[in-house]
């Protein structure tokens, strides 16, 4: 159970510091690079421009415009692009593996990213215009320049990666990851096991239909029958009725006529009624014998795409099998698993020859043994991208391509120097794996450095607007007005 004396003691400790901060923001102020830094720490927290001016007029009793802090933002990017500049020439003898891969962002934004694979440096985020080879070497090409020991480059199965590759990374391995593979024959053998699951409920339904439609049959008949009995008890009673009628005196037959025209229109009715029952059970009888041989035949086409199904993914887990195979007899068993996918009937063989041949870099890793099984995957940028996504769309800065390269270079900057919160290396910083010296320096001390950051407001050389915040006058670096608490 926790002392009382020391929570109370910490609370008051919490107090004191929280007082001594406001009564020396008060007093002293808030200068350009104090402002700087807070505006580039919470746009890099995800916050968007409305909610930075909120944080800042609640906290600080600052108001900047929209504009003001997009000022700062770009400013901010612009040093975080030189900052990495040389940072990637300070790493770039280090980088043997690089992954590369690509995200969308709603119909017109493709954002391109690339990492290395041992600590997670990440070497570019961009946007692209488009999807095409062309988009992928402009991208590319700047890395290839900078990092000239790449052996292994990873991609996803995009065709065009393959001569972009070639071409720029001339004396590098080309790798497709296995797990983009593994999900390309997984979406396959998804469409198989849907078309058994619809098969299987069609089945059912049909048999459901088949049931209620027999019942339907069972009462229209019964109904007929029923129809038929009042149809020939009428016919007997109109039949007595005219006797009585040829046996009446004098012609007094007033109320037998009148029962006879009453019975003989309900007489007309029964029949009316008999044949328009007579057509539907037509109709049903018909629907009937043709779902009997739906019901027949639909468990044959089942039993079929089950078994489809089935050794469809047998033949995917010799495909996963062969991705992971490091034997010395991976050759064999690769021209084996080309001999079965010749003499199998399922859906999937064809599939799968054309693929492996169309994706040769699949098996590229096994002329050098030099790398871990799980080697061929690009995890590494896809992690990245899992964490760069969430922020941009937080921070509203998707609508345009230079709003996405500005995030883009501080989001590199932020990750590349900041070590992880979780996992085997939450102690150094990608940027330190790779053997980069940053002398205990957060990315803001890159960007703006705190040395003299806190600047002394003369009444004199401030004045005060008509609401009364205080307006610091010609504060150096930004280039715009800087409010002081």
């Amino acid at each position: 159970m926790p002392n009382p004396l020391k929570v109370a003691c910490q609370k008051l400790k919490h107090f004191a510091r929280l007082l001594v901060t406001g009564v020396l923001f008060a007093i002293v102020g808030v200068d350009s690079t104090f402002l700087a830094r807070l505006v580039t720490d919470l746009t890099l927290k995800g916050l968007s421009l409305n909610q930075t001016r909120e944080h800042l007029h609640l906290l600080y009793n600052i108001d900047l415009t929209k504009h003001e802090l997009q000022h700062i933002r770009y400013e901010a990017a612009r040093k975080a692009k030189e900052v990495n500049h040389k940072l990637d020439r300070d790493v770039a003898t280090k980088v043997k593996t690089m992954e590369i891969d690509e995200e969308f962002q709603g119909n017109e934004n493709v954002i391109l990213g690339a990492a290395d694979k041992k600590s997670a440096y990440v070497l570019g985020i961009k946007h692209a215009p488009d999807r095409t080879e062309a988009s992928l070497t402009a991208f590319l090409r700047p890395i290839a320049r900078t990092c000239a020991n790449i052996q292994v480059v990873i991609t996803d199965l995009f065709r065009p990666y393959a001569a972009v590759v070639k071409s720029l990374f001339a004396r590098a391995r080309h790798l497709l990851c296995h797990v983009h593979a593994c999900r390309a024959v997984m979406r396959r053998l998804s469409r198989l096991e849907a078309k058994a699951r619809r098969l299987q409920r069609q089945a059912e339904e049909d048999a459901k239909t088949l049931d209620r439609l027999k019942g339907q049959i069972k009462g229209a008949d019964a109904k007929q029958k029923e129809l038929a009995k009042k149809v020939r008890d009428l016919e007997g009673e109109m039949e007595a009725l005219e006797e009585k009628k040829r046996a009446a005196r004098e012609g007094r037959t007033k109320i037998v006529d009148n029962q006879l025209e009453s019975k003989n229109a309900r007489l007309v009715r029964y029949r009316a009624s008999a044949k328009e029952l007579e057509k539907r059970l037509a109709r049903m009888r018909k629907r009937r014998d043709k779902l009997a041989g739906q019901v027949r035949k639909v468990p044959r086409e089942l039993k079929r795409s089950q078994q489809d199904a089935l050794q469809s993914g047998r033949l995917a887990k010799k495909f996963y099998d062969l991705l992971d195979d490091r034997s010395p007899s991976f050759e064999a068993h690769k021209a084996r698993f080309f001999e079965v996918l010749g003499r199998s009937r399922w859906t999937l063989a064809p599939y799968l020859a054309k693929f492996t041949n169309e994706h040769p870099e699949l098996f590229s890793l096994r002329k050098a043994r030099d790398l871990a099984p799980n080697h061929q995957n690009t995890n590494r940028i896809e992690g990245i991208f899992g964490l760069f996504r969430p922020l941009l769309n937080s921070t509203r800065l998707l609508q345009t391509p230079a709003g996405i390269n500005a995030y883009g270079e501080l989001f590199r900057l932020y990750h590349n120097v900041t070590p992880p919160f979780t996992g085997p290396h939450n102690d150094t910083a990608p940027a330190e794996r790779l053997g980069a010296k940053l002398h205990g320096k957060t990315y803001l001390d890159f960007l703006f450095p705190a040395r003299g950051r806190v600047t002394r407001f003369v009444l004199g050389s401030s004045r005060t607007d008509s609401t009364g915040t205080l307006r610091a006058r010609g504060l150096p670096g930004l280039g715009c007005e800087i409010l002081a608490c």
